[in-house]
């Protein structure tokens, strides 16, 4: 089998995970929101500008405390939690699937 089916057939096993379908209804429910949806996507952009500048600590502290504080109060809304939970076990399966392969691969390469 080459391997760009073996990759094609490793998405279409993800996207039948629980946990696939549980974050694609999320997602769905959440654009269904387009006020929150922004409010969101802007925290998270907010979020990546922070990890990425050259503040010093204390100002990157300072911001990263306020844009968890805004996250809190979004996460007040069902579809914010419901996405916030459904990435969270979604990233579970991707982390452990990563992990399973490089073991695999680890071993091949010991041996």
């Amino acid at each position: 089998m080459s391997l760009s089916r073996v990759k094609a057939s490793l998405v279409n096993e993800i996207k039948a995970t629980r946990q696939f379908k549980e974050l694609k209804q999320a997602q769905s429910n959440l654009n269904k929101n387009k006020k929150v949806k922004e409010q969101l996507e802007a925290l998270q952009i907010r979020q990546m500008e922070l990890f990425k500048s050259k503040r010093p600590a204390r100002d990157m502290e300072r911001q990263a405390k306020q844009i968890e504080n805004e996250f809190q109060i979004l996460s007040r809304y069902p579809e914010v939690s419901r996405m916030t939970k459904a990435t969270d076990s979604f990233n579970k399966v991707m982390g452990s699937i990563y992990k399973d392969i490089s073991s695999m691969l680890d071993m091949e390469l010991k041996s």
